[in-house]
């Protein structure tokens, strides 16, 4: 018979507390935004949501049950395909950082804009990613809270989300920069730029005539 490792509630209750403020924490310090602290980035705010989800739902069945639960495999798949988007638009982001022309007035458009929309327009492959995962989330935690179980996802769920996220990672190489308001200036050129024209200097005064005699 398999024992369950026992946990003391009072453990579970600091681990909470500290939970809590490592969220606020994230939060206020932009953990969410891109390297230019302007934009919440999709790749970031889906590795957060999934990290939040897990760790609530382990505490939550070690409150409820006193036991330390086990980890399906599944939920390890999740957090890698979690990771490896938002490496693969880090990836992206230090591509493009040296072509980038930072507008001085851009700001954020919200949270939720910002991470449906690539600056120009909301994009169905974001809009795809952020509903696929919103849905799966919500699920997993109310199978968690009914159970009181770790509950995993079969293999298709893991497919659909690994194809979503690879989709939005493989298109984010296409998509305008936000913080580009002009295109960037071209490194090498095969001909340089032609001097600019100088004035000619104005004609010389005629001479004032003699003075008679």
């Amino acid at each position: 018979v398999e024992v369950k490792q026992r946990i003391k509630s009072i453990w579970v209750w600091l681990m909470s507390l500290l939970f809590i403020g490592l969220i606020i924490a994230a939060i206020k310090y932009n953990a969410l935004k891109d390297d230019n602290n302007l934009y919440y980035s999709l790749g970031r705010t889906q590795l957060f949501y999934w990290t939040i989800l897990f760790v609530f739902s382990y505490l939550f069945i070690c409150f409820k049950t006193g036991a330390l639960p086990d980890i399906p495999g599944s939920i390890l798949v999740i957090i890698g395909i979690s990771v490896g988007t938002t490496a693969a638009s880090k990836i992206i982001e230090n591509n493009h950082k040296g072509a980038v022309v930072i507008d001085s007035t851009a700001k954020s458009e919200g949270w939720f804009l910002d991470i449906l929309s690539d600056g120009s327009s909301i994009n169905i492959q974001r809009f795809q990613n952020v509903i696929f995962n919103l849905v799966f989330g919500i699920i997993f935690t109310q199978k968690t809270i009914t159970t009181h179980i770790k509950v995993g996802f079969d293999e298709n769920t893991l497919l659909l989300l690994g194809i979503s996220s690879g989709t939005y990672a493989g298109l984010k190489m296409t998509e305008a920069t936000k913080e580009q308001n002009q295109p960037p200036v071209p490194v090498n050129s095969d001909s340089a730029p032609a001097p600019a024209a100088v004035p000619a200097p104005p004609p010389d005064p005629p001479p004032a005539p003699a003075a008679g005699g």
